[in-house]
């Protein structure tokens, strides 16, 4: 089978072969230029149908961890090759060697290029294969659609402000390192972004300002450092996110009301089909912590799998899941459904109404929680971690629910389970 591009970031005595067959080991400043990003190595290709890839791994390699465990991939070794057998055509998945996190390598095997980007409008802005070195690209006006050809690499970000129609299209990269971003709407409606690899460390890398009606759909982020959230979605609505890859050391998925000078409410936020791999800091799966607003409503995750959520040396809060309500808004009918968590060091879940006086720049306290539903989420590994709801008083946090909760392997039916550390407040397990 023939593979129509592979980009991998890697040092040399790394190469990717697809079923059997030695590809080139592409070499930074020789085949390309994007660098080996801090918290891992990547490979991007396009299937029409199940591989296997052949990695050669560092001498001594006795163990492979393939995440997420749910696509099933087997692996054998024979003289320090690795065969991953049966990769799947839109599978995003994350590979170490020895129990080693420091130093993985992401496989994104993406589907070829969708029919209808083969007959974009006659404008449509290209960026064809090489680097592009943009720094701050501001799109302009409305019906702007922006072609990534596989190959291209475009140094910088993109920004947008009160656009309606804007397409970001293609699976080229954009690494948003140097300017600490990679994509940013503000005030905008009828977003998409399809397609790309983004790189950014130290700041949001993906993020949503007062918008309407976006869509994010196979987009694989990989971002270091503190601040460097997957996707933040500040006082926007009407949100859909699927066939997502996040690898960072922030907070996966942020959903907030009010920050800087941006404010409002948000509703209709879907989440589903992704991965999501969080750092030392912030959470994977968040809501919080700035909720100063009417309400947060109506969000569902849904066939999510978190394969790593670690934390730093001092504990704080942190969880593969969690609500951090420090605002006075109202937040009501969250749904966890059908959420596999694979490995936590400091929380499970966290839902907590936080004292203002904690920190009274994020908000101005009072919120309530409300109606907040967990359906088949199960943690199968890593350490024992507490379940922790803490309601300032009786009341403020309620009707939080659970249906079919396991923990290794044990099924949860009993709010005074171990798992749980509650403060004034109840859940009800069926």
């Amino acid at each position: 089978m023939k593979v129509k591009s592979l980009f991998v970031i890697s040092a040399l005595f790394y190469c990717v072969c697809i079923s059997g067959a030695d590809l080139l080991l592409l070499k930074e400043g020789v085949h390309f230029s994007t660098e080996m990003t801090e918290v891992g190595r990547f490979a991007r290709f396009t299937v029409k149908e199940p591989v296997n890839v052949e990695l050669k791994a560092p001498s001594g390699v006795k163990s492979v961890q393939i995440k997420p465990v749910k696509y099933g991939v087997k692996y054998s070794i024979e003289n320090n090759i690795v065969k991953l057998k049966g990769v799947l055509p839109g599978s995003k998945i994350a590979v170490t060697f020895n129990d080693n996190y420091d130093s993985p390598i992401y496989l994104f095997a993406d589907i070829p290029q969708r029919a209808e980007w083969n007959n974009l409008p006659a404008e449509t802005i290209r960026f064809g294969k090489g680097v592009h070195h943009i720094g701050r690209y501001d799109i302009k006006g409305d019906n702007v659609t922006i072609f990534l050809e596989e190959g291209a690499v475009i140094k910088g970000y993109f920004i947008g402000y009160r656009n309606t129609n804007v397409k970001i299209l293609g699976y080229g990269i954009i690494d948003g390192r140097e300017t600490r971003r990679a994509v940013r709407f503000e005030k905008s409606r009828h977003i998409e972004i399809n397609g790309p690899v983004l790189l950014s460390q130290n700041g949001w890398t993906c993020s949503l300002f007062e918008c309407n009606d976006v869509k994010i759909i196979n987009t694989k982020i990989l971002a270091s450092q503190v601040f460097s959230d997957g996707i933040d979605i500040l006082a926007t609505n009407d949100v859909v996110i699927k066939d997502l890859f996040v690898r960072n050391e922030d907070d996966g998925i942020s959903i907030k009301t009010k920050k800087w000078s941006f404010g409002g409410n948000v509703e209709n936020v879907y989440i589903a089909n992704s991965v999501f791999w969080s750092g030392v800091r912030g959470n994977a799966l968040e809501i919080g912590w700035e909720l100063d607003g009417d309400f947060v409503r109506n969000i569902r995750f849904e066939d999510i799998d978190i394969i790593r959520k670690q934390t730093f040396s001092h504990p704080f809060k942190r969880a593969a899941i969690s609500i951090h309500h420090i605002g006075n808004c109202k937040v009501s009918d969250v749904l966890y459904q059908d959420i596999r968590i694979e490995s936590v060091d400091e929380n499970l879940i966290w839902i907590e109404q936080i004292k203002p006086e904690e920190s009274s720049a994020w908000g101005s306290g009072g919120g309530v929680i409300e109606n907040i539903r967990f359906e088949n989420v199960i943690y199968t590994n890593g350490k024992d971690v507490p379940v922790v709801i803490l309601a300032k008083k009786e009341g403020g946090i309620k009707n939080v629910s659970f249906k079919n909760f396991l923990v290794k392997g044990r099924h949860v039916v009993n709010s005074k389970d171990s798992v749980f550390q509650l403060t004034n407040t109840e859940v009800t397990l069926e």
